[in-house]
Parts: structure tokens; C-alpha cells; sequence
């Protein structure tokens, strides 16, 4: 997908009308619509006020601590995982030029995954991630050297950008859907901070034999601790672990038995 075929099939999405500046996923959808069609540059992609606001790891205080957990790790597999593509305007490191804390940041969620599982992602028959920002796991996962099936759910307007990011730096075997029917059976279902920033009745994730999970405890009035507790208990079959992500946020590991 080059700049004229995304901006044209933004333009053929159904019209959604203009939502107040707030922090909503309905108003950020329309801030990139409109970004697109008005001709933003592309090649700043990732430098969008929007991307930086909603997508994109810049200076956050938990970067340096999950490097250094990289590091501790399996840091050849990782440092490879986490290198950046030279394009659309993602900011490296200040320690290190190869790197993004955006990468960073999607290489330690799969990280903890493999060390509370005691899986490896390349293993994995299919990967589903419900929200995936601009691709930036699918990048990780693929620079891990995971090569299976790939697929993310996501709004239009956030999997059109996809399409044309992961395109662009040489990725075209990523899925992009924007219907759960369209969602193939997963072996890991991804969620970092998506399913938890919808509304409830938003929300559907798919059966899988392993889930990577992270929330907040809550957002707006919703208690994620009890919708994700519930949730888990409606799955027959899984063992469930947890664990602490950054900012005050909770892991939600399972594997099925």
C-alpha cells in the first residue's frame, strides 16, 4: 500500500463526524482520518501528535528498566528484535541509535510472556493482537523470527495505517481486520493496553491456548481488575498467572492445561 492508495481508501470509510478533544479512541480515529486526508506527511508517520499520544513510546520513565531487563534476558535475540527501521520518524534511544522505546517496550511485554509461560513466541501456530498500535509487535515478532500467521483487529482507520507502516518497512504478511469474524483460531492472543481502554460492550477477545495480557486496574469508571477477573473465569482449561507492568499496570498471562 503506497500514500495514494491509503488516502484513498481512508477517504472511502464511512464518515464518522468531528468528536470533541478528549482523550477517546472516537476522536483519535478522526484526528488520523483527518491527518491523512489532509495531506500529513507520511514520512513523519510516527511523529504525529496523535501516534506519540496513543501509539508511540517517547522518553517514558520505564524504557531504561525494560532495556536493562532485555539485557539481562537473551540480549542477542532481543537486540535484534527491537531494532529500529530507519522511516516515519520513530526517535531512538537516547542510549542506544538501533532502538525505540516503542520496540523496547512490545519486546518486554513478550518477554515476560516467555518467562511466566515458559514458551518462545517463534514457537507459536498463530498469533492474534486485539489493538496493535501501528504494528509495532508485529514488527518485534517478526525481527524474533517468528514467521507464522499474523493477524490484528483493529478500527479502519488504525489498520489502514497498519497495512501501510508494516508495507513500507518490508512487512506484508501481516493480517489487518477489522471484524472479529475475520479473526482466524490463535495459538497466543495478544492484548497490551487495548481490550482495557474500550468500552464494555466494545470488548471480545478470541479462544486461544495462550494469552498476553496488560490493563490498568481501571479506566474511566470501569474496574478492569474485576472485568479481566471475570473474564478469565468464563475460560475452561486455563492456568492464569499475573504480574506487574509498568505504570501501575497488571499482566494477565494464560496457558491452557
Amino acid at each position: 500500500m503506497n500514500a495514494q492508495q491509503l488516502r484513498a481508501a481512508m477517504a472511502a470509510l464511512p464518515e464518522h463526524g468531528e468528536f470533541a478533544p478528549i482523550f477517546d479512541w472516537d476522536h483519535h480515529r478522526w484526528q488520523l482520518r483527518k491527518d491523512v486526508l489532509d495531506g500529513r506527511s507520511l514520512d513523519e508517520l510516527l511523529g504525529w501528535p496523535t501516534m506519540r499520544l496513543t501509539m508511540v513510546v517517547v522518553h517514558a520513565p520505564y524504557s531504561q528498566h525494560e532495556y536493562e531487563a532485555l539485557m539481562q534476558d537473551d540480549w542477542p535475540t532481543w537486540r535484534a528484535a527491537i531494532r529500529r527501521p530507519e522511516l516515519m520518524g520513530d526517535r531512538q534511544l537516547p542510549w542506544d541509535y538501533h532502538a525505540t522505546g516503542t520496540l523496547v517496550h512490545q519486546a518486554y511485554h513478550l518477554m515476560s510472556w516467555q518467562q511466566a509461560m515458559g514458551r518462545k513466541v517463534v514457537d507459536c501456530d498463530g498469533i492474534v493482537e486485539i489493538g496493535g498500535g501501528f504494528g509495532a509487535m508485529a514488527l518485534v515478532c517478526r525481527q524474533l523470527g517468528y514467521t507464522g500467521p499474523y493477524t490484528i483487529l483493529d478500527v479502519p482507520e488504525i489498520s489502514l495505517l497498519q497495512q501501510y507502516y508494516l508495507e513500507r518497512i518490508g512487512i506484508g504478511d501481516v493480517n489487518c481486520v477489522t471484524e472479529p469474524a475475520e479473526v482466524p483460531e490463535a495459538d497466543l492472543c495478544v492484548s497490551v493496553f487495548s481490550t482495557s481502554e474500550l468500552y464494555l460492550h466494545e470488548r471480545w477477545l478470541p479462544a486461544a491456548n495462550s494469552y498476553l495480557m496488560a490493563y490498568y486496574p481501571a479506566c474511566d469508571d470501569i474496574d478492569n481488575e474485576a472485568w479481566f477477573e471475570n473474564w478469565a473465569a468464563t475460560i475452561a482449561g486455563m492456568k492464569w498467572l499475573r504480574g506487574e507492568a509498568c505504570m501501575g499496570g497488571q499482566y494477565l498471562f494464560g496457558v491452557r492445561e
